[in-house]
């Protein structure tokens, strides 16, 4: 048998790279994409082979820092690595990819790359998903330290207002200690909540009938600026939930939809039966797969970056004006979803409103 020759050994070794793999041609000052691999043809959908021929000048035409990597790596014969994010035409998305660029004489450059977007989205949110449970863990922990101190002030204060010597101004004085107490008691519980410390009655309950139920108490929290719409699912599915957790949850979430809308705007509440799958569960931290109600509370408001969802359930987070929030409403409904056995994932961009989603493992009729 004789030896195949140096294109045929070329394709052989390019085919079998597992990662997608590129190869360009020098020619002048520019470089011209003459081979691909399977994996490269994967990763663009099959879209890749219309770019034979292309012009690296072309290809990336505000990537000067690319252009440089190709000269440098022809020039020297160096091997040149980089994590950088591509926006790849073939299927008009951003990914985040480990390049390596091979010098192949005579002429040849050789890129390599693995795509890293998914794993490095999994990694971002374990680390969330560890950060959450330790800030539970340290708030659960003051909280509970502090409701005992709370508990005994009370009852210090009870015992001053049932003294019949009292004049009225100790009265007054004594009857803010009690209420600034009970305002404390009732942060604490929200601290309680976010920890999944809190104490629950869980029972079979329909999350349509607490959302019609509420809808006019949300109609009065929200304000004739913002206008309530539901979609409810007819067939949904029922939960085992602890309904005053529940009502929380939708009430603090609509609380938090109307301060995003100043100006009035739409909240829309929508349920319905939802299946989650491997590819899910493995996208999203703390979810768990099989047969959920879901239920969803989307605004027409400002919307929010990258960085404000980063934070969104962490306790005393707030964007809100001094004075206005306690950044303790959705870390209540974080720590309501997740004591309760669901998960919660919200979509949102700036100034295109948001969707919170929350997702409860459904029971059997």
């Amino acid at each position: 048998m004789t030896e195949p020759a140096d294109e045929t050994r070329l394709r052989l070794i390019l085919e079998h790279l597992p990662h997608p793999t590129y190869v360009w041609r020098r020619d002048g000052d520019d470089f011209i994409l003459i081979d691909y691999n399977r994996a490269a043809d994967a990763l663009t959908r099959g879209n890749v082979a219309r770019l034979l021929g292309s012009r690296l000048a072309e290809t990336y035409p505000d990537r000067a820092d690319v252009i440089r990597d190709f000269h440098a790596c022809a020039s020297t014969g160096q091997v040149i690595n980089r994590e950088d994010r591509f926006y790849l035409r073939t299927i008009g998305e951003t990914r985040l990819l480990d390049i390596t660029y091979a010098f192949a004489p005579p002429d040849m450059v050789i890129v390599h790359t693995t795509d890293r977007t998914e794993l490095r989205r999994l990694e971002q949110a374990l680390r969330q998903s560890q950060k959450m449970e330790a800030v539970g863990q340290l708030a659960g922990g003051i909280a509970h330290d502090f409701n005992n101190l709370l508990t005994v002030i009370l009852g210090s204060v009870e015992l001053i207002l049932a003294r019949e010597d009292l004049d009225a101004d100790a009265m007054h004085d004594a009857e803010e200690i009690a209420k600034a107490a009970r305002t404390a008691a009732s942060l604490t519980r929200q601290l309680l909540a976010f920890s999944r410390r809190s104490m629950l009655e869980p029972k079979i309950v329909n999350l349509n009938t607490i959302v019609e139920q509420m809808q006019t108490l949300l109609s009065r929290l929200i304000g004739p600026d913002v206008a309530l719409e539901t979609a409810l699912a007819p067939d949904l599915a029922p939960v085992n939930a602890d309904r005053g957790h529940i009502e929380q949850v939708i009430m603090n979430l609509a609380v938090n939809a109307r301060d995003a809308m100043p100006s009035g705007g739409r909240l829309t509440i929508e349920t319905a039966n939802v299946w989650l799958d491997e590819g899910y569960v493995e996208e999203h931290p703390g979810a768990s797969g099989g047969a959920h109600a879901m239920v969803a509370v989307t605004d027409t408001g400002v919307g929010m970056d990258e960085d404000v969802k980063a934070h969104l359930f962490e306790p005393f987070f707030t964007t809100k004006e001094l004075g206005k929030g306690t950044g303790l409403g959705l870390a209540t409904v974080y720590g309501a979803v997740k004591q309760s056995g669901g998960s919660i994932w919200v979509t949102s961009e700036p100034g295109q409103g948001a969707t919170f989603k929350i997702f409860l493992p459904a029971v059997a009729q």
